[in-house]
């Protein structure tokens, strides 16, 4: 590979890093968000001094509003792993040597931590919803 190939082969690296970066933090902002609307809905629904079908409303909307946004945080994961895995295909063809692969904690990585969490919580949702059902 001549020095130009080199140097294009470097900035798309760079560039697949950052897009990684970026992404990533659009999910953790995004799971960051389900986490104020789950407390806001949840005190609303419980703490707050409304009529029960008022309670009900919000807490389905709410748990609808937590979905939404929880698949979005899904899909922006996605969306980093594709860009990781692209960096790290540049990587192999600079000559870089990874030695992480196969090592046990990788499935404790957030990304997965981040997808129980989600399913708790949803889960979590439908009980609280049926609770609030007359």
């Amino acid at each position: 590979m001549g020095k130009l190939g080199k140097k294009y082969l470097k900035v798309l690296h760079q560039q697949a890093w950052e897009s990684y970066r970026f992404e990533d933090n659009l999910r953790w902002s995004r799971f960051q968000t389900t986490s104020v609307v789950e407390g806001a809905f949840l005190y609303a629904a419980y703490v707050g001094n409304i009529e029960p079908f008022k309670a009900l409303l919000i807490t389905i909307i709410g748990s609808v509003l937590v979905l939404i946004i929880s698949l979005l945080a899904i899909k922006d994961g996605i969306d980093a792993d594709y860009f990781s895995n692209l960096a790290q295909r540049f990587e192999y063809e600079m000559g870089f040597k990874r030695e992480l692969s196969g090592a046990w904690f990788i499935y404790f990585r957030g990304k997965y931590l981040m997808w129980v969490a989600i399913i708790i919580i949803n889960l979590f949702n439908v009980l609280v919803v049926t609770d609030k059902c007359p």
